[in-house]
């Protein structure tokens, strides 16, 4: 994501592996690899176990960042996604329609966005589109919710490497760089907005729905139950 999301959500070379577990939903298999605290930030990231899956095998699924502070502990759960700008907006306006986050559609919220390196604020009320921001040149965006934040970052896509798991289970380290592009949220209060990673999540094809979704909240109930 930004250069300040991406900086929060990786560590640098050297930071190891304290913890991994293995879980599976539905058949599918992974671990939550967890590092070393670094101050208030504890780092989780979900990587898949599937050697007979060589499009899935030892690649992050999701990744989590709890910023352990007195009394106020917020989490956040970010994953690469394949949305464009306009499939983005879509998803966000048709969430925000939902039931569960109806209350809060037609109020105005304040944005960030980068298009072509330029930084503006804006006021937004949802449902919200602006066709200008279809080209390449919209690098960036931010939404701040009463309820966490939410953003995206557009761009070709960069996998990691696929000797994550390896990595992690021999070396005992992560790699620093985050895949990109990044799509993140802040699931403190709800796990409402995950439902955003899920459906424009890079394994949709490979992996149900329904089980990303049980993914995503098993790494951000684990980074906020140790």
């Amino acid at each position: 994501m930004e250069r300040t999301d991406r900086e929060s959500a990786s560590f640098f070379s050297g930071t190891r592996v304290a913890s991994i577990e293995r879980g599976a939903v539905s058949g599918f298999h992974y671990v939550i690899a967890e590092c070393e605290p670094r101050g208030a930030r504890r780092h989780r990231r979900m990587i898949v176990d599937e050697p007979n899956q060589p499009l899935l095998n030892n690649k992050p699924v999701f990744y989590a960042d709890t910023y352990q502070t007195s009394g106020d502990d917020r989490t956040y759960v970010y994953a690469r996604h394949l949305a464009d700008p306009s499939r983005f907006f879509t998803a966000l306006n048709s969430l925000l329609e939902s039931e569960k986050l109806r209350e809060y559609e037609a109020r105005e919220y304040k944005a960030i966005f980068n298009i072509n390196g330029d930084y503006s604020e804006r006021r937004i009320v949802f449902p919200y589109f602006d066709e200008s921001l279809t080209g390449e040149v919209f690098r960036f965006c931010r939404f701040f919710f009463p309820f966490g934040d939410v953003a995206a970052e557009f761009g070709p896509p960069f996998p990691t490497n696929e000797s994550e798991l390896d990595d992690a289970r021999r070396y005992r380290q992560l790699t620093r760089r985050l895949e990109s592009p990044l799509m993140g949220c802040d699931v403190s209060k709800t796990l409402a907005m995950g439902r955003l990673l899920v459906e424009t999540h890079w394994s949709a094809r490979q992996i149900p729905t329904s089980v990303l979704q049980v993914m995503l909240e098993e790494v951000a109930r684990a980074s906020v139950m140790a």
